[in-house]
């Protein structure tokens, strides 16, 4: 969220960094759990939609490479995986004991 203050660029790059980064860190910080790890999914689609609007818009040469590289690096973090447990404690029958 500080890139737009950082390398000093306006609208509308500065109003993409200001929605999309947020949304990609809920939604990296809900695909942690085990639970809810399809969610990393979505990081993809934020990605994408970074990346197209750095080449869409018209924005300033560093803008554009901060975004590119940013939404090229939330494609490849989300499509990581890693070994989910199987075992959740034992759900409802775990109350029953």
């Amino acid at each position: 969220m500080t890139s737009p203050g950082v390398l000093g660029y306006g609208d509308p790059a500065s109003s993409v960094s200001w929605i999309a980064e947020p949304l990609a860190a809920s939604i990296g910080f809900l695909a942690a759990f085990p639970i809810t790890r399809g969610l990393r999914w979505a990081n993809v689609a934020v990605g994408a939609g970074v990346a197209a609007c750095a080449l869409a818009l018209d924005q300033p040469l560093d803008a554009r490479m901060n975004a590119l590289a940013t939404g090229a690096a939330l494609i490849v973090l989300a499509a990581a995986t890693r070994d989910a447990p199987d075992r959740y404690a034992g759900g409802w029958r775990s109350l029953l004991r």
